[in-house]
């Protein structure tokens, strides 16, 4: 398994926009800690419990951005948001990638409009920003990151006997721009706007 920090560094003191939805359902915290207790002995970082969320789309770094436009993405994305309705999604099972383990997320159509809606009204905000097409993106929920390079396959053995736990339904009403950065092994963030669904 590869190390997440390595394979996608950050500078020192560099922060970015992102589009994102933030989970603070009960079941969902009491599964996702359920997963972590036992992938405890592998060398992952968990991710903290108050923190869970699914990264929609990025608007670009903070640096490159003002202020008033910001303002404007929040307020553009607000308006083309006014008639989007909230929705229904199921988290889990528990699936991973080289260097995360982390929720599946189903059904991808509501996520994909509303990222897509999103996409497309921040796509000026930051001189050359290009985010990966929207093909590539596959919604989930991280708990865990690799912290090192380590062998794969424990980790998928016990990943597979952690995929029978019951998929937690969740309402998706509202969708929040934050400003991200990252300390040590860990992502942050503060809330710039939140956006309600219909």
């Amino acid at each position: 398994m590869e190390d997440h920090f390595t394979v996608k560094p950050w500078p020192g003191g560099f922060s970015a926009y992102y589009w994102y939805l933030t989970f603070e359902d009960a079941e969902l915290i009491s599964s996702a800690r359920q997963c972590q207790q036992s992938l405890s002995s592998f060398g992952l970082h968990p991710v903290s419990l108050s923190s869970l969320h699914m990264t929609l789309c990025p608007v670009g770094a903070a640096d490159s951005i003002s202020d008033a436009a910001i303002e404007v993405v929040t307020s553009s994305a607000a308006e083309a948001l006014e008639h989007v309705d909230s929705f229904d999604i199921e988290v889990g099972p528990l699936a991973g990638s080289s260097g995360a383990v982390r929720f599946s997320v189903t059904p991808w159509s509501s996520i994909w409009q509303l990222a897509t809606i999103l996409r497309s009204h921040s796509g000026n905000a930051a001189a050359g920003t290009a985010p990966k097409p929207l093909s590539h993106f596959r919604p989930h929920i991280g708990i865990a990151y690799s912290n090192r390079h380590q062998e794969i396959a424990p980790i998928i053995e016990r990943v597979s006997q952690l995929r029978n736990i019951v998929p937690v339904p969740i309402a998706v009403t509202q969708v929040k721009l934050v400003r991200l950065w990252r300390s040590q092994d860990s992502y942050e963030w503060d809330d710039v706007a939140t956006i309600a669904l219909r």
